[in-house]
């Protein structure tokens, strides 16, 4: 098993040109698997290397098998995913099942506020008539960009009461953090120590 990203496993004159070149080797390949297969049309913008992946279709043996994985393949998506891969619909094989779960929902809230004030997210803390506090589930908000994805977790956390343990149920995540906070910060999800995630694009890149 080799894990590689697009950028290594298609540098020019790099070890998996030669890689390929190499019957030996190829011939022991089984298949390649994209996980997260919608970036190879999504991504391709800003790291190119995933428009060129299509490449590796015309040097490998059509005995080795290409695997694509992923839980947002619009039908756009797909349409730019056969075309990069060249992918010969006489031998592909599309298995598509549904990914609704019943403890996974997605929430519609009208904006009253606009972009300028995070009050629209004040939901996620309903006040009781005493107190504010956190909603009882478990709930991930993305956001476009680095800092207002760390704003709006503060904001939410200063509309609980001075010092409620509540506040430390609520993270941010970006690609600027590491990945073994990333990590750690995930299995604090999964385990429910955490109630909220704001994050950009890069928290999809995690398994919560």
């Amino acid at each position: 098993l080799v894990v590689v990203n697009p950028e290594i496993l298609l540098e020019r004159d790099g070890h998996f040109e030669k890689l390929w070149k190499n019957k030996k080797y190829v011939n022991e390949l089984i298949s390649i698997v994209f996980d997260k297969a919608h970036c190879i049309s999504t991504w391709a913008a800003f790291r190119p290397e995933y428009k060129e992946i299509g490449h590796l279709c015309y040097v490998l043996l059509s005995s080795v098998h290409l695997c694509l994985l992923s839980a947002t393949l619009l039908a756009p998506v797909i349409g730019d995913i056969t075309e990069i891969l060249n992918l010969n619909q006489s031998n592909t094989e599309w298995l598509i099942r549904r990914n609704n779960r019943p403890n996974v929902f997605l929430t519609v809230q009208k904006m009253k506020y606009g972009a300028a004030s995070f009050h629209d997210l004040d939901f996620l803390v309903p006040y009781d008539g005493q107190k504010r506090s956190l909603v009882p589930w478990k709930f991930v908000i993305f956001f476009d960009n680095i800092k207002e994805a760390e704003a709006a977790c503060k904001y939410v956390r200063s509309c609980l009461p001075p010092g409620s343990v509540e506040g430390d149920r609520l993270v941010w995540f970006h690609s600027v953090m590491s990945d073994g906070y990333c990590e750690q910060e995930a299995a604090r999800f999964r385990s429910a120590k955490i109630t909220g995630c704001f994050g950009t694009d890069a928290m999809g890149m995690v398994s919560l």
